[in-house]
């Protein structure tokens, strides 16, 4: 298992604005002191991923979880 953080914008927020905060987070992610502070807390950012790519992400972590856990919640 995997664990990961992502950041979000509500629906319908324009693609340039999206594109935008991506490449601003991707800035600030190369940044040395930022990159320290990653490893310190045994973070590996992937500042690379797209808007695309991070969505199939969730998608594709949602369609593995969700049967698990709605599986583990039923009462015996």
């Amino acid at each position: 298992m995997v664990t990961w953080f992502g950041y979000g914008v509500p629906a319908g927020t324009p693609p340039e604005i999206v594109q935008r905060l991506r490449d601003e987070f991707a800035k600030a992610a190369a940044d040395p002191a930022v990159q320290a502070k990653f490893k310190e807390a045994g973070l590996d950012p992937i500042p690379q991923m797209q808007p695309a790519e991070f969505a199939k992400l969730i998608d594709a972590d949602l369609a593995k979880w969700t049967p698990i856990i709605k599986a583990s919640s039923k009462p015996d």
